[in-house]
This record gives C-alpha cells, sequence and structure tokens, in this order.
C-alpha cells in the first residue's frame, strides 16, 4: 500500500468515527429537570414555571415561563419563540406558541425579543394544548442542520415540565 492510500485510509478512519460519535450523541436526549440551567453555547435557558390556563378562544394553555441568560460579551440574541416545541405526555408536539400578551393578572408577558449581550430575561410561552393533554416536556429546535450540529457539541437536551 502506498504511502498516500495509507494516509487517506487512516484519515478516512477519523472522519467515520467523528460522525459515529455525532450520530451516538445526537440520539441521546438528556432531560433537564424544571428549575435546573441548560447551556447552548454563551446562553443559558431554564424553566421556571409551567401553568395551565384557560382560554376562550383556544381552551386551555400551558403557559411556561421560560428564564434567558446571554453570557456573551458582545453578541445580542434573538428570542424567537417558533424555536420552542412542547411535547404533550402523548409525545405529540405542539409547534410556535402563540402570541399572548396579556396573563390572568393583566400585565404584559415577554413572547419574543433581543436580549443585549451580558443581560437576562423571561419570556412566556403558551401553548393550545387540548382538553386531555398535558404537558411533557420543552424542545429547543433551529431546523434539521441546526439541530444535528447543536446536538454534535451540546448534546440534545429538553426541558422537563413536570414538578
Amino acid at each position: 500500500m502506498s504511502k498516500r492510500k495509507a494516509i487517506l485510509l487512516v484519515l478516512g478512519s477519523f472522519v467515520l468515527l467523528i460522525v459515529i460519535g455525532c450520530a451516538f450523541r445526537v440520539a441521546q436526549v438528556r432531560l433537564v429537570q424544571r428549575g435546573k440551567a441548560a447551556r447552548f453555547d454563551d446562553f443559558v435557558f431554564t424553566v421556571l414555571d409551567v401553568q395551565l390556563e384557560s382560554d376562550e378562544r383556544t381552551g386551555t394553555l400551558c403557559v411556561v415561563t421560560l428564564d434567558v441568560r446571554n453570557q456573551a460579551r458582545r453578541v445580542p440574541f434573538v428570542f424567537d419563540p417558533a424555536n420552542f416545541v412542547l411535547l404533550d405526555d402523548g409525545g405529540k408536539p405542539h409547534a410556535g406558541p402563540i402570541a399572548w400578551p396579556l396573563g390572568p393578572s393583566g400585565r404584559e408577558k415577554a413572547v419574543g425579543g433581543v436580549l443585549p449581550a451580558g443581560s437576562r430575561r423571561s419570556f412566556f410561552l403558551a401553548y393550545p394544548i387540548g382538553g386531555q393533554a398535558q404537558p411533557a416536556s420543552l424542545r429547543m429546535t433551529s431546523g434539521p442542520l441546526g439541530d444535528f450540529l447543536e446536538a454534535a457539541v451540546y448534546g440534545r437536551q429538553e426541558f422537563g415540565l413536570a414538578e
């Protein structure tokens, strides 16, 4: 075997091992309990509270209070509620929280926005879940390619919503 073929074989084997390792990491899901922080890059997410509330238009709403800390030194974080999917106890996804600017107390609740570097803010995500479903977990998503890359670096994490 020539030296060139041997080098290509070693490099190909190395790349294959990396791909296999990433695939195993992507397949694993770590459940982060409510009140515990999960780090993604320079951002830390914590589910602070979960409430079931009645809404005349949509029926039962699951309102998740999510604390977000931007630990970056210069980069702002654009919080997009559409990047969070609620999973119920049957595993059914409830995508894209609805705009829900007023809570039961009448106070305005933040549903999206820009988080400057070094700041922290709570966001409120409201998901219509129907009558019988119970919220089980919250998954952060950023599309198929983004999910794979984030999972390869940080592992897949879901936020448990039960107490």
